[in-house]
Protein backbone atom coordinates (compact mmCIF):
# COMPACT_ATOMS: atom_id res chain seq x y z
CA UNK A 1 0.00 0.00 0.00
CA UNK A 2 0.91 3.56 -0.88
CA UNK A 3 -0.09 6.79 0.97
CA UNK A 4 -0.19 9.87 -1.40
CA UNK A 5 -0.66 13.23 0.07
CA UNK A 6 -0.83 15.73 -2.65
CA UNK A 7 -1.05 19.90 -2.12
CA UNK A 8 -3.38 18.95 1.29
CA UNK A 9 -4.49 22.15 2.94
CA UNK A 10 -7.25 22.03 5.52
CA UNK A 11 -9.27 25.44 7.13
CA UNK A 12 -11.36 25.23 10.23
CA UNK A 13 -13.96 27.90 10.21
CA UNK A 14 -13.62 28.95 6.64
CA UNK A 15 -15.61 32.59 5.71
CA UNK A 16 -15.90 33.43 9.49
CA UNK A 17 -13.54 35.77 12.39
CA UNK A 18 -12.71 32.31 13.11
CA UNK A 19 -10.75 31.22 10.41
CA UNK A 20 -7.92 29.13 10.87
CA UNK A 21 -5.68 27.15 8.59
CA UNK A 22 -4.05 24.31 9.71
CA UNK A 23 -2.45 22.59 7.07
CA UNK A 24 -1.05 24.32 3.73
CA UNK A 25 -0.17 22.78 0.66
CA UNK A 26 1.14 19.53 2.66
CA UNK A 27 2.40 16.63 0.30
CA UNK A 28 4.22 13.59 1.20
CA UNK A 29 4.55 9.85 -0.17
CA UNK A 30 4.24 7.15 2.40
CA UNK A 31 5.53 3.64 0.92
CA UNK A 32 4.76 0.15 1.63
CA UNK A 33 6.73 -1.35 4.65
CA UNK A 34 7.81 2.63 5.38
CA UNK A 35 7.46 3.25 9.24
CA UNK A 36 6.87 7.49 9.45
CA UNK A 37 6.64 10.09 12.90
CA UNK A 38 5.09 12.91 12.51
CA UNK A 39 6.91 15.37 14.78
CA UNK A 40 6.47 18.84 15.18
CA UNK A 41 6.36 21.97 17.80
CA UNK A 42 2.47 22.96 19.45
CA UNK A 43 0.35 23.88 16.83
CA UNK A 44 1.63 23.09 13.57
CA UNK A 45 -1.18 20.51 12.26
CA UNK A 46 0.18 17.30 13.42
CA UNK A 47 -2.66 15.75 14.64
CA UNK A 48 -4.68 17.81 11.74
CA UNK A 49 -3.15 15.76 9.56
CA UNK A 50 -3.59 12.08 10.76
CA UNK A 51 -7.40 13.17 11.11
CA UNK A 52 -6.87 13.37 7.66
CA UNK A 53 -5.20 10.09 6.86
CA UNK A 54 -8.10 8.41 9.72
CA UNK A 55 -10.83 9.88 7.40
CA UNK A 56 -12.02 12.10 10.62
CA UNK A 57 -11.24 15.47 8.25
CA UNK A 58 -11.52 15.68 4.67
CA UNK A 59 -9.12 18.55 2.78
CA UNK A 60 -10.17 21.82 2.37
CA UNK A 61 -8.20 21.40 -1.17
CA UNK A 62 -5.44 18.51 -2.15
CA UNK A 63 -6.38 15.00 -2.10
CA UNK A 64 -5.23 12.12 -0.18
CA UNK A 65 -4.75 9.14 -2.32
CA UNK A 66 -4.66 5.10 -1.10
CA UNK A 67 -3.15 2.78 -3.85
CA UNK A 68 -3.15 -0.74 -3.05
CA UNK A 69 -1.23 -3.74 -4.33
CA UNK A 70 -4.05 -4.52 -6.78
CA UNK A 71 -2.74 -0.71 -8.02
CA UNK A 72 -6.57 0.43 -7.55
CA UNK A 73 -6.28 4.20 -6.25
CA UNK A 74 -8.82 5.85 -4.11
CA UNK A 75 -9.17 9.54 -3.49
CA UNK A 76 -11.39 11.53 -1.25
CA UNK A 77 -13.13 12.86 -4.18
CA UNK A 78 -14.53 9.34 -5.79
CA UNK A 79 -17.58 7.18 -4.04
CA UNK A 80 -18.45 7.50 -0.66
CA UNK A 81 -18.89 3.94 -0.37
CA UNK A 82 -16.08 2.78 -2.45
CA UNK A 83 -13.88 5.01 -0.08
CA UNK A 84 -15.09 3.06 2.93
CA UNK A 85 -14.28 0.05 1.73
CA UNK A 86 -10.92 0.26 0.69
CA UNK A 87 -10.31 2.70 4.10
CA UNK A 88 -11.60 -0.67 6.27
CA UNK A 89 -8.75 -2.72 4.33
CA UNK A 90 -6.41 -0.09 4.84
CA UNK A 91 -7.09 1.26 8.43
CA UNK A 92 -5.99 -2.89 9.50
CA UNK A 93 -2.18 -1.65 8.27
CA UNK A 94 -2.48 1.60 9.72
CA UNK A 95 -1.40 2.33 13.54
CA UNK A 96 -1.02 5.10 15.84
CA UNK A 97 1.46 5.54 18.43
CA UNK A 98 0.72 8.94 20.67
CA UNK A 99 3.41 9.91 23.07
CA UNK A 100 2.52 10.60 27.05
Amino acid sequence: MQIKIQNVSHTFNPKTPFEFTALKNVSAEINDGEYIGVIGSTGSGKTTLIEHLNNLLFPTSGKIEWEFYDNLQISYKKELSLLKSAYKNAKKKLNLLFQD
